[in-house]
C-alpha cells in the first residue's frame, strides 16, 4: 500500500514539474515572438546630397540611364565605429534592366541585365529601427522605374543621382514619397523635376511597358 502510495505522488510530482516546463517554455516563445513583432521606429536621416535643378541637367550628370524592376532586394548593412555608433546604413539592391537610353559606362549593359543599386535606406536589427537616408524610400517588387544613375567605379555600383530624384516609379500615380514631414516641400520640387523627366522619355517608357 505504501508502495502504491509513492508510485502515485511521484506520478503527480512529475505532471507538476512537466506542466511547468511547458509554462515556461511557452512563456519564453511568447517573450521571443513579441520581440520580434515589436514594430520598428522609423527615422529620417539628414544628408547632404547634390541638387538637380532640370531635367537637362539630370540627363546630363547620368552615367547611365534605364528602366527595369527590382529584382532582388538586398539585406541590410549597416557599418559602425569603432565605439559602436551608426556610420551608415543601407541596401544594395539588384535591378534588372529592360532598356538602356543612356550609357557613359565601359561595362556593357543591355536588357536583362542586372545591375547593383545601392540604395539609401536599411533596417539596423540591434535598435530595431530603420532608417531613411535624406528621406530615401526602397524600391518596391512588381514596379518599374526610370533610373538615373551615378557609377561608383572603385565600388563597382550604382547610385539614383541626388539620391531621391534619379528613382522614378513611370506609374504616375505612384510619385515620389521621402520619409518625414519635414521633407514635404522637397518632395513637391522632386516630384515636378520627375514629371519633366518621365515626359521627356515618354516614347522609351511606352516601349519598356509594351515590352
Amino acid at each position: 500500500m505504501k508502495t502504491k502510495k509513492t508510485i502515485i505522488i511521484s506520478a503527480l510530482l512529475l505532471i507538476l514539474i512537466s506542466f511547468g516546463g511547458y509554462m515556461v517554455y511557452q512563456n519564453l516563445i511568447k517573450s521571443d515572438i513579441e520581440k520580434v513583432s515589436v514594430k520598428p521606429e522609423e527615422i529620417s536621416v539628414e544628408a547632404k546630397t547634390e541638387w538637380i535643378s532640370s531635367e537637362a541637367e539630370l540627363t546630363n550628370k547620368s552615367d547611365l540611364i534605364v528602366i527595369g524592376e527590382l529584382n532582388k532586394r538586398g539585406e541590410s548593412e549597416v557599418d559602425r565605429s569603432a565605439e559602436g555608433n551608426i556610420l551608415n546604413v543601407y541596401r544594395m539592391s539588384d535591378f534588372k534592366v529592360s532598356q538602356v537610353i543612356k550609357n557613359t559606362v565601359n561595362d556593357t549593359i543591355n536588357e536583362n541585365t542586372i545591375i547593383p543599386i545601392y540604395e539609401n535606406e536599411g533596417y539596423d536589427q540591434e535598435t530595431n529601427t530603420i532608417y531613411h537616408i535624406a528621406g530615401y524610400e526602397k524600391m518596391e517588387k512588381n514596379e518599374t522605374y526610370i533610373l538615373f544613375l551615378k557609377y561608383y567605379k572603385d565600388n563597382k555600383y550604382y547610385i539614383p543621382l541626388g539620391v531621391n530624384i534619379g528613382k522614378i516609379n513611370i506609374d504616375s500615380n505612384k510619385k515620389t514619397e521621402l520619409y518625414g514631414d519635414e521633407n514635404k516641400e522637397m518632395e513637391e520640387e522632386i516630384n515636378e523635376l520627375q514629371s519633366d523627366a518621365v515626359d521627356t522619355y515618354k516614347d522609351e517608357i511606352k516601349e519598356a511597358e509594351n515590352q
